[in-house]
């Protein structure tokens, strides 16, 4: 497959910085509320689900295969590069 289509649950934080996705600077410079710090994120479900299958998810490098990004109180489709070619 080319693409993956992700459902984004509202309340789950997408990180795609390069900085942010590796641990290493502020999760989503315009989401820093208690809430947003406490949001379940999508890039760790990424990690822990898919990247046994699609490695690109467990690779920081390249936002886990993230192409876009939702707002936290937004739910709905998020596209995925689930392979690097």
């Amino acid at each position: 497959p080319g693409i993956a289509f992700i459902f984004k649950p509202k309340g789950w934080s997408v990180n795609v910085n390069r900085d942010t996705a590796a641990g290493l600077g502020d999760d989503d410079a315009t989401e820093d509320s208690q809430e947003s710090q406490a949001a379940p994120k999508l890039t760790a479900w990424l990690q822990a689900e898919l990247a046994p299958r699609f490695p690109i998810c467990g690779d920081h490098t390249v936002q886990h295969g993230v192409v876009h990004r939702l707002d936290l109180d937004t739910s709905g489709p998020m596209l995925c590069a689930p392979l690097i070619r």
